[in-house]
């Protein structure tokens, strides 16, 4: 229960530092974080990466998946069934046919939905509350991405966050995965040497 309310109470602090970025902020943070990623090795070498649809106060991807289709690589979004926790990975052939579904979140039609499987995912890029430099991720208390991550295990997990959203531990539980990498504007922590 101690753990919980830590998390409960980070979750909060962070989500009020976050929501009080100006734009200019989230968007030349972001920026940065884009032009980290693509000379990341991690990054050239994947062929499929899932990302996720930005919410205003989150590092924004719009750039990052228009990107990486002209790249040649697929991509594939978060598609969220249920409020029991079931998340699957859904492709975007076209940024631009994306449009608002459940919880306010950018997704795909149902109509025109392509599952990828969790193990062709090379590189997932992860959004959060706060991270910490082991690679421990604080999200929004529901848990879709820790299962997700369990039937992706050879997908290498990359944390974005703004800068303000690092912090020096991130309460954990038996449950919690951890990144393999963390990357904010100010650059990458490297949580599992030797995985890049």
């Amino acid at each position: 229960m101690k753990i919980a309310l830590e998390k409960k109470n980070l979750r909060k602090l962070i989500l009020q530092k976050r929501r009080k970025l100006s734009q200019t902020i989230v968007h030349r943070q972001s920026d940065l974080v884009f032009e980290q990623l693509i000379s990341l090795p991690v990054y050239k070498k994947a062929q499929c990466i899932m990302l996720y649809a930005a919410l205003p106060d989150e590092v924004q991807t719009d750039q990052m998946m228009r990107y990486a289709l002209q790249d040649g690589k697929q991509i594939c979004i978060p598609y969220i069934h249920d409020k029991n926790g079931l998340m699957d990975a859904v492709f975007v052939f076209d940024v631009d046919q994306l449009s608002k579904g459940d919880f306010d979140i950018l997704t795909i039609n149902s109509c025109n939905m392509e599952f990828a499987n969790p193990s062709d995912i090379d590189l997932m890029i992860i959004p959060g509350v706060a991270f910490d430099t082991d690679g421990y991720r604080l999200g929004m208390g529901a848990a879709f991405y820790d299962r997700f991550i369990m039937r992706a295990k050879q997908a290498f997990c990359l944390g974005i966050a703004f800068d303000c959203q690092l912090v020096s531990k991130v309460p954990i539980e038996e449950h919690d995965c951890s990144m393999d990498a963390i990357l904010t504007a100010s650059g990458l922590i490297n949580s599992k040497e030797g995985k890049m």
